[in-house]
């Protein structure tokens, strides 16, 4: 499906993909035959996709505000790159105040403690999680419904093992 867009810089013919992490964005300038087609294979794919369609074609693109994609410099995805490279404790301290104030979405968190749990770090999904890392003022359904979540997890993976160990 093609999707129209008018603004003040012209008429545009836009399509957008996402399965998981392979993202794709297109858009077309009917007046000046000019295009934009991005393909990505990472879960902030389209994290450039608005900037480089306003650098390359001009103009405000109401497209990006429908997707509501986090752009490359959202705190949002900023926080996910600190908890990549310093982890949960650390990421958890650097923007405390972003999450206090609302700057980091609790989709966004969540998509965090999710991944971890995803790639069995324990540790720091449940930092992420717990009621004591994170203000349960800003996120109060957060940390009841994914601690929980969070416990079932860790005693699966610690039954798991402890079952591996006593059947060998």
């Amino acid at each position: 499906m093609l999707w129209i867009e008018k603004n003040a810089s012209g008429t545009y013919l836009w399509h957008w993909g996402d399965n998981g992490i392979f993202k794709a964005y297109v858009v077309a300038d009917l007046k000046r035959r000019s295009a934009i087609i991005l393909f990505d294979n990472s879960m902030s794919g389209l994290s450039v996709a608005q900037a480089t369609t306003e650098t390359a074609l001009g103009g405000d693109h109401p497209s990006f505000r429908w997707l509501n994609y986090d752009t490359f410099d959202s705190f949002n995805l900023r926080f996910a790159q600190d908890l990549q490279a310093h982890g949960a404790t650390q990421a958890l301290k650097d923007f405390a105040s972003e999450i206090a104030a609302g700057k980091i979405s609790e989709r966004s968190v969540n998509d965090a403690g999710y991944r971890l749990l995803r790639e069995k770090q324990y540790t720091d999904a449940i930092a992420i999680f717990s009621g004591t890392s994170l203000p349960t003022h800003y996120h109060p359904m957060l940390t009841i419904a994914s601690a929980r979540h969070t416990w079932t997890m860790v005693k699966r993976n610690w039954l798991s093992r402890v079952t591996k160990k006593h059947s060998s």
